[in-house]
């Protein structure tokens, strides 16, 4: 039953930088056996193209076997897409389940939150199939058949009588996908709670998707404007930090690569990993900075910050 309490809907920028600053130093060690386990492949691809840069032997290989190259580049792609496309999916159910047991005063560790996540794929994998379809598939396929019919009726119409015209048809597409793109940003905020909510309320008896999005508007409703603005702030900040260490990451592998063949292979096999070590440090961040949102938003309808889902931790 819905409660009404005078408390603050929203956590303050302190709250949310002590509060991912103590997310990270609790899951540090957790957080970079994943980045090993997702980042390993590459590292070992682009070690091994560095080495055959680096000897010229790569030119030698294209030049007398291109179809044997091709053929391990096809097999190193259809392994290592999936490969990753399925550890992502599990670290990012991981993440979830290491911030809300924390706040659940739960103790997991990296063992067994590895075997709720497994456990959780498929259902995972339906909740993604539901959101992209109830949010996704009609603006896409409106977006679609907007540049569509556009590009037909300039082309013939006459409207394009100079190659100079041909700006205009372009400026109306990239105007289509910024459209898009904004809109595809504001679900992404919008949608910001939906793990934390599908964690807290999956079961195996009378688990309801719809009742999920329903209590996810609800949410987002007392979280208001305050919330939407704070979780903008949030994404843009990790999103800052992250760019910024891409940035770094970038230049001193830049540099190493002009000292030497041995600093310039080990800046080779540095960089993928470092960029994926980014890549995850934002993304739990930013996770953690929504689950404080998330909570305070809970204790204003329900009169509770946490909902203790035992059926997971059972799983």
């Amino acid at each position: 039953m819905d409660t009404q309490n005078n408390v603050n809907v929203n956590p303050t920028y302190k709250e949310l930088l002590v509060g991912v600053g103590h997310q990270l130093a609790n899951r540090k060690k957790d957080l970079f056996k994943r980045i090993l386990l997702m980042a390993w492949p590459l590292v070992l691809f682009t070690g091994t193209l560095s080495i055959l840069y680096r000897t010229e032997y790569i030119n030698e290989l294209i030049s007398t076997d291109p179809v044997m190259v091709a053929i391990v580049f096809a097999v190193f792609v259809i392994l290592v897409v999936p490969y990753y496309f399925i550890i992502g999916i599990i670290v990012k159910i991981e993440q979830h389940l290491w911030i809300d047991s924390a706040f659940d005063n739960k103790s997991i560790d990296s063992k067994k939150s590895w075997s709720i996540a497994w456990k959780l794929i498929i259902p995972s994998f339906q909740l993604a199939i539901r959101i992209f379809t109830r949010y996704y598939l009609m603006p896409l396929m409106i977006a679609l058949f907007s540049m569509i019919v556009i590009g037909f009726v300039v082309l013939n119409s006459g409207l394009i009588k100079q190659a100079s015209d041909n700006y205009t048809l372009i400026y109306v597409f990239m105007f289509v996908l910024i459209s898009l793109s904004v809109y595809i940003y504001y679900l992404k905020i919008k949608l910001r709670f939906i793990y934390f909510l599908f964690i807290d309320t999956f079961n195996d008896s009378n688990f309801n998707y719809s009742n999920l999005f329903g209590e996810l508007r609800e949410l987002n409703k007392i979280s208001g404007s305050e919330g939407f603005t704070k979780a903008l702030v949030a994404d843009f900040g990790t999103a800052t930090a992250a760019g910024i260490g891409n940035l770094a990451t970038d230049s001193i592998q830049s540099g190493m690569s002009s000292m030497s063949n041995a600093a310039g292979f080990a800046g080779d096999l540095l960089r993928p990993l470092a960029k994926e070590t980014i890549r995850q440090v934002k993304i739990f961040s930013k996770l953690s900075a929504i689950y404080l949102m998330y909570k305070k938003a809970r204790l204003q309808k329900y009169g509770t910050e946490q909902e203790i889902n035992e059926y997971i931790y059972n799983l």
